[in-house]
């Protein structure tokens, strides 16, 4: 018998979408949440060039940029599986998380000085891979038990393909549209995250929808009258027509008119 571990019980989850069905929807959701979020980090190296460039600072001012995210992501993260998760669920955590790693981005468009970037890239795209990254792991272990490691195997799959497609779409960015044009767009980028988070429905839901079903009666219709109850009301209705019938008085057709010639 299949069963469900969080929060330190057991719950029977038999007849539930583990390792299949709507399983494989949310694996290849973690894949896609993966592949934006990990291949945007990614794209910094690109993107670390043209901050150069565009705001004339050290490469030591700079790289505080990456090294303040990393530290934000590694605090956040511990935050986030031992606090945020005890109030809010998988879904809506990475649809925060993939709304701020876009607003970071947004942001940085208007960044007058690369200060601010320490707001914006270092601390709500660090807030945002936190809240993305371990859902992520955490749903796919609910959903998967004989199979997790494939599924496990396919989530992680979308931070390899994002480190390798995501720097070469940020570098056409900028050779495109420019240094700030291409934050701006990575910016958009990264708010489909919300998108695959969307998909990634609780499993608890699925529990509650199942035994609301197993709940009913045989014989029980959905507004929770039985046949029995039914067949009751019906004979009643009849009893009630007959009784009507007798107390109405007898109508007599009137004799027919003779002619006579």
């Amino acid at each position: 018998m299949v069963k469900m571990r969080k929060a330190g019980w057991d719950s029977d989850v038999t007849g539930l979408p583990i390792d299949r069905g709507y399983a494989w929807v949310i694996a290849f959701s973690c894949l896609f949440c993966n592949l934006l979020s990990l291949g945007v980090q990614r794209a910094y190296g690109i993107l670390f060039v043209e901050f150069l460039r565009m705001f004339q600072m050290s490469a030591g001012v700079t790289a505080v940029i990456l090294s303040a995210q990393s530290a934000v992501t590694s605090i956040a993260a511990l935050l986030t599986q031992t606090v945020v998760l005890s109030f809010l669920s998988v879904r809506q955590t990475v649809v925060m998380g993939g709304f701020l790693g876009g607003l970071g981005l947004i942001l940085s468009y208007f960044a007058e000085s690369i200060y601010m970037l320490y707001f914006t890239i270092s601390v709500l795209v660090g807030l945002s891979l936190a809240m993305i990254l371990g859902p992520a792991v955490v749903i796919v272990g609910m959903y998967f038990e004989k199979r997790r490691s494939l599924a496990s195997a396919i989530a992680t799959l979308g931070g390899n393909l994002g480190s390798t497609i995501m720097p070469i779409f940020a570098q056409e960015l900028i050779d495109e549209y420019g240094g700030r044009s291409a934050l701006l767009l990575l910016g958009g980028t990264c708010l489909n995250v919300m998108v695959g988070g969307l998909l990634l429905r609780p499993l608890h839901l699925n529990k509650r929808r199942r035994y609301k079903t197993e709940s009913r009666p045989e014989g029980t219709f959905s507004g929770g009258e039985t046949t029995a109850t039914i067949a009751k009301d019906f004979s009643n209705h009849q009893d009630e027509v007959e009784q009507s019938d007798k107390l109405l008085p007898q109508r007599k057709d009137p004799a027919p008119a003779v002619f006579t010639g």
